[in-house]
């Protein structure tokens, strides 16, 4: 069995017609229209979602549809691109709302991801065993976004909570988050960190180009989103959540569990007093409550793998969006030289299950 911990889906074109709740705000519903530069793009409230990233204005790879999969608005056809790879289980994550932080409107955002899990589910029951969902945090409004997670898990069967790195500038620190955690550790789901096109985000103000952002953002916005959750000790005050760190590769891990720990032995000197003063060295939590999803073909990953030890990483395969390495993901997981055997199986198998829980089996 090989878990993909991480692929995507394709918003339908008529999801906000067909899905969006009617009531007050269905005139309102989000619409894709085409912008001045040729390109079909989600509208939400008269703006653009997500804007351009800072300056960037580059159509990037991004919008090369030819590059998408139809099974990521098809599970019949994603069943089969997964039987093609070998892909057992697909936890699936969102396209088209990854910006949604960019929302202003909370009953908008919270009206947006109940459209967008009533019809994920569909799309999963077309082989619920395979096909799995996370839910979209609507951080706009905790409360009602808590009470979102709670019917996709126990309604729907979802398997996580997707939440992005940053919400609007806000830290994931931030107390506003503690009711998330609180539910995650609840419902036993793990809280999947995520980045996505969006204001704030690590590099969208200083370049105006897709290769720039796009290399920058991922990585630097998940290392954050780590380094500050240890460091106002969320996991801490919540000593079963489950956190994973996806779609920015590996082979920072070793170089930032070093890192943290040398500033965290400084703190006793002249650094400023964290918020919550940390019980472990960082690189404690990060080796027993972190997971993180490696890039098929990734060169590091052995050397990840003997810092970070066999238990925290993740196959994903980044279906079906413009970069992934499909059809050849799993096969450059097994093909990763100086990946062992062991190593190989924890990564495609054993460590989603560890991650997700009992309900990635059901």
């Amino acid at each position: 069995m090989t878990i993909d911990a991480d692929g995507h889906i394709m918003l339908p074109p008529d999801i906000w017609d067909k899905y969006f709740e009617h009531g007050s705000l269905y005139d309102r519903r989000p619409r894709r229209v085409p912008d001045n530069f040729g390109r079909t793009r989600l509208m939400v409230d008269g703006e653009f979602i997500p804007r351009r990233f800072g300056r960037w204005r580059g159509s990037g790879a991004g919008d090369q549809p030819e590059r998408r999969r139809p099974g990521g608005r098809d599970p019949v056809e994603r069943l089969k691109d997964m039987d093609q790879e070998g892909i057992e289980i697909a936890v699936n994550f969102p396209s088209g709302i990854l910006a949604l932080p960019q929302v202003i409107d909370p009953a908008m955002a919270l009206a947006m991801t109940r459209a967008y899990h009533n019809w994920l589910h569909e799309y999963c029951a077309a082989a619920p065993r395979r096909l799995k969902g996370v839910a979209v945090v609507a951080l706009q409004d905790v409360p009602a976004a808590v009470k979102e997670l709670e019917r996709c898990v126990n309604e729907y069967g979802y398997v996580g909570a997707f939440v992005a790195p940053n919400f609007q500038g806000k830290n994931l620190d931030d107390p506003m988050f503690e009711p998330i955690w609180e539910t995650c550790q609840g419902l036993d789901v793990p809280a999947l960190v995520h980045s996505g096109p969006g204001a704030n985000a690590a590099g969208t103000e200083r370049f105006d180009n897709f290769f720039y952002v796009h290399s920058v953002q991922f990585p630097f916005e998940n290392m954050i989103a780590l380094m500050t959750m240890i460091g106002g000790g969320v996991f801490d005050q919540f000593p079963s959540l489950r956190v994973a760190y996806l779609e920015s590769g590996c082979g920072w891990v070793p170089y930032w569990m070093e890192r943290l720990d040398d500033q965290a032995r400084l703190e006793k000197f002249d650094m400023p007093l964290l918020p919550r003063r940390l019980k472990r060295r960082p690189s404690d939590y990060i080796k027993t409550r972190c997971y993180f999803s490696c890039e098929p073909g990734e060169e590091s990953t052995p050397w990840v793998v003997q810092q970070l030890g066999e238990d925290q990483l993740v196959f994903a395969s980044d279906y079906s969006h413009f970069d992934s390495k499909f059809p050849d993901t799993v096969k450059l997981v097994r093909e990763t030289p100086g990946l062992s055997a062991a190593a190989t199986e924890k990564i495609l198998r054993d460590n989603s299950i560890g991650l997700f829980g009992r309900r990635l089996l059901t």
